[in-house]
């Protein structure tokens, strides 16, 4: 991990810090009021240290907290527990940490509520297309059997967003309240405020071309839309929208409109090719991960009713760019 941190105005301490994780790269800035804090804790608080002292610290444990998620859920290691999952458990059932179970067992509860659009057996062997089905989990004893031998469990989907949420919960238990963390650019999570401004700005860059009558469910505060070329691209007009998120987290499928990445639909087994990519700003990153995901790759009959009709007014979907 590296960081620089620095002082500024009355009491200001912001660091910035990064490091590689999940195979790709992990942006942080918090930033904190020494002098508001210290209003806030009692005299006698062992807390009363200048969270500044800490701040590379925090970061540090978030970093930990990144890798031990990666370390049981990454499938392209052949010890971690998921790896472990995916080799036994067509053979036998297998036994799987509470965590895990939990977390696997959520994943498959958004199967039906996307219309299959979110599949976490998206890989599986040989473009088998029947794996979600092809799942036994036993709650009492904590175990999951495959009911196939191609079945294959991949988290990547989601993973991200799952880790957003610790982290968040992290932060508030260490009370900080100011915090931008960026992975990879397609997952973000947004605490508070930067310090110089409400919120902090986002900008999404997206074709020209792109229909906006797909922008639904957005307030009129939502941002500016302004002309730009993206470098390195094949000259093609890009836009850039800019907005912003105050305690809010967007998650973006289809990566860069320059960059497109291969997402599968488990209907057919074959990449989207749909060029602009799709982000969905949320109050909860792992839901928001699931919601881009399946967003991008649905039939516009469909969008709408998973936009409008499955998060419901006023649900945890806050608004979606395309």
């Amino acid at each position: 991990m590296e960081y620089v941190q620095k002082s500024f105005g009355q009491g200001n301490t912001l660091v910035y810090a990064w490091f590689a994780a999940m195979h790709t790269r992990v942006d942080i800035a918090l930033w904190t009021n020494d002098n508001h804090n210290k209003q806030e804790r009692s005299n006698d608080s062992p807390s009363d240290l200048s969270h500044s002292v800490f701040l590379p610290t925090i970061v540090a444990n978030i970093q930990q907290e990144v890798k031990r998620v990666e370390t049981f859920a990454n499938r392209f290691d052949p010890d971690s527990e998921l790896s472990r999952i995916n080799r036994m458990a067509f053979e036998q059932p297998v036994t799987v940490s509470e965590e895990l179970f939990a977390l696997l067992t959520e994943c498959m509860t958004y199967t039906p509520l996307t219309l299959g659009y979110f599949d976490i057996t998206i890989n599986s062997f040989n473009g088998f297309k029947q794996g979600i089905h092809n799942i036994t989990t036993d709650p009492l004893n904590r175990t999951i059997r495959f009911l196939h031998p191609d079945v294959q469990l991949d988290l990547s989907g989601y993973i991200k967003g799952y880790v957003l949420r610790a982290i968040r919960n992290m932060l508030e238990q260490e009370g900080i309240s100011n915090a931008l963390v960026n992975m990879g650019n397609s997952s973000i999570l947004a605490l508070g405020n930067h310090p110089h401004g409400e919120g902090w700005k986002i900008s999404l860059p997206v074709p020209a071309s792109t229909d906006k009558t797909t922008l639904l469910n957005t307030p009129a505060s939502f941002g500016e839309t302004k002309a730009s070329k993206e470098p390195g691209t094949s000259g093609e007009a890009y836009e850039t929208n800019d907005f912003l998120l105050l305690n809010e987290c967007l998650s973006t499928s289809g990566n860069r409109p320059d960059r497109p990445w291969p997402v599968l639909n488990p209907s057919t087994h074959e990449a989207t090719q749909r060029s602009a990519p799709v982000s969905a700003r949320t109050t909860d990153p792992a839901l928001g991960e699931v919601l881009s995901t399946a967003l991008y790759l649905a039939e516009e009959e469909d969008y709408l009713y998973l936009n409008q009709i499955v998060m419901g007014t006023g649900g945890p979907l806050k608004s979606v760019l395309t």
